[in-house]
C-alpha cells in the first residue's frame, strides 16, 4: 500500500474521477440546464485537486516553499468558492 501512495497513482485516479465529475456535471447543465452552473463548482473542485497535490508532493518530500504555494492556492480557490455563494444571497 506504501507503494501505490509514493507512486502517486492514487491521486492520479483520483484527479481523473473529479476531472470526469467535472465534465458530467458541465455536460448535463449545459444539455438541460438543470443543476449548478459549471461555475459554481469548479472552484471548489480546484481546492480539492490542488490539496490533494499538496498531500502527495509532502509524500514525495517536496520543498516547504511548494507545499506553501499549493496550500495557499487551495486556500484562493476556496475564497474564490465562497464569493460565489455570498453573491448568491
Amino acid at each position: 500500500m506504501e507503494s501505490f501512495l509514493d507512486s502517486g497513482l492514487l491521486i492520479a485516479f483520483i484527479g481523473l474521477l473529479m476531472i470526469s465529475e467535472a465534465l458530467i456535471l458541465s455536460r448535463r447543465y449545459q444539455a438541460t440546464g438543470r443543476g449548478k452552473i459549471p461555475r459554481r463548482f469548479v472552484f471548489n473542485l480546484s481546492a480539492g485537486a490542488t490539496l490533494m497535490l499538496a498531500v502527495q508532493s509532502a509524500v514525495w518530500d517536496a520543498s516547504i516553499e511548494i507545499l506553501l504555494i499549493l496550500l495557499a492556492l487551495a486556500g484562493i480557490f476556496h475564497l474564490r468558492e465562497f464569493n460565489e455563494y455570498w453573491r448568491e444571497n
